[in-house]
């Protein structure tokens, strides 16, 4: 930016802070101030770029179940002794 020496965080507030007094201003006068708007734009062209890290994504392994086997249970009548 300037001579300050910033965090991304504290840069970021700054935009959020200069667009909302251009809202602001706005808002009360119908009109954009075309001054504040270029503030803003210089601002956040002096921004570094977001890193947009992609999304983690895990692969689950496939589990087979066993296939499931009709077993037809034969009676066999129970010994007398």
């Amino acid at each position: 930016m300037s001579q300050l020496t910033l965090t991304p965080a504290e840069d970021q507030m700054i935009v959020d802070a200069l667009r909302a007094k251009a809202a602001s201003y706005t808002a009360m006068f119908g009109v954009q101030d075309a001054e504040l708007e270029a503030l803003v734009a210089k601002v956040e062209g002096q921004l570094p770029a977001p890193v947009v890290e992609a999304p983690v994504v895990e692969e689950t392994p496939v589990v087979e179940e066993p296939a499931v086997e009709e077993v037809v249970a034969e009676e066999v009548p129970a010994e007398e002794e």
